[in-house]
């Protein structure tokens, strides 16, 4: 399926820390909100729902480092680390309060934003994710999907090697009443809290 083109959408290279993080913002006067993708993709995945939602909001998305057209990284691809650099593209691009949609890795990310710095989302948004590690059964999946990327011609991701210490380092990740979120919101404009999120999660 073609996917429809986004016109008049800034692109640019956020420097954060040691990597050039590829970014696309819509513009407009709209609420911000940031897509942030899955393991494996990049923004383009988002492209329909930034098509059916650009008149309304002003909408974003960014690739992690080593993955899509953000640039390579020797180091960091630990989810504190990808939290950290989302963290410093929304205070950079002055987005707060914005809303956060997050698939699967990117989840990962939101989950940690949403339950330690609050005050900087509207409304958090959870696709196909959940706040348990993966198991390490699914680390030769991870591996097929970089040979068939390189079999393919597609460019593979640097971020590959660190599967691993990605899937360990989410066991740090806060679990909402202590189990998998599918989705969080903060509803009617409230400011959320802490105990907002850890109350409103649910399976």
């Amino acid at each position: 399926m073609t996917m429809p083109r986004i016109p008049d959408t800034r692109r640019s290279y956020l420097r954060v820390r040691d990597v050039d993080l590829y970014c696309e913002d819509t513009g407009g006067e709209g609420e911000p909100i940031l897509f942030l993708h899955g393991f494996f993709f990049d923004g383009r995945m988002y492209e329909a729902q930034i098509a059916a939602l650009r008149d309304r909001y002003r909408c974003l998305t960014l690739d992690f480092r080593g993955q899509g057209r953000s640039g390579h990284a020797r180091t960091g691809f630990q989810l504190e680390q990808l939290t950290a650099d989302v963290l410093t593209v929304i205070r950079r691009l002055d987005l707060a309060p914005a809303h956060l949609v997050g698939l699967s890795m990117g989840g990962f990310v939101g989950m940690r934003i949403g339950a330690r710095e609050p005050d900087l989302l509207r409304s958090l948004t959870l696709l196909n994710t959940g706040a348990t590690p993966h198991p390490p059964v699914r680390y030769p999946l991870h591996l097929a999907l970089t040979a068939v990327a390189g079999f393919s011609g597609r460019r593979r991701p640097s971020c590959c090697a660190a599967s691993r210490r990605n899937s360990t380092a989410n066991r740090s990740a806060p679990t909402p009443a202590g189990r998998p979120s599918v989705r969080c919101g903060a509803g009617g404009g409230r400011r959320p809290t802490g105990r907002h999120w850890r109350t409103r999660c649910s399976a």
